[in-house]
């Protein structure tokens, strides 16, 4: 929930694409708002 917010999308649709591979690879689903997901985006695309 944003409110009257703009959300980012682009950061919406990466979380979906890198919850989507890691389930592929290990079996498991994240929640959109797991902060675990949030991790595992931060780690593969912020730090490169």
């Amino acid at each position: 929930s944003q409110g009257n917010n703009p959300v980012c999308l682009n950061t919406k649709f990466n979380l979906a694409v890198v919850n989507s591979l890691w389930r592929i690879i290990t079996g498991n689903r994240f929640s959109q708002n797991d902060p675990k997901l949030q991790g595992i985006f931060d780690k593969l695309f912020i730090a490169s």
